[in-house]
């Protein structure tokens, strides 16, 4: 799985596209000031799991046949 973690401030990623596997994959943002605006697609089989107190802007194309939780 793929698993990305942010405890700082706005962040705003690149617009790169992420293919998750069955086994899914968690993005965390740990603290409540934080956020993360992601413009990239995510695709795949797998699901997208968003963890922690913080901000989570999907802004991309996203085919997750997993779902997102």
């Amino acid at each position: 799985g793929i698993d990305l973690k942010t405890d700082h401030f706005p962040l705003a990623a690149a617009p790169v596209s992420l293919s998750f596997a069955s086994g899914g994959g968690t993005i965390d943002i740990s603290t409540s000031a934080a956020s993360l605006a992601w413009s990239g697609s995510f695709t795949g089989a797998g699901k997208l799991t968003k963890s922690g107190s913080g901000t989570l802007n999907l802004t991309g194309g996203d085919t997750i046949s997993g779902g997102t939780l």
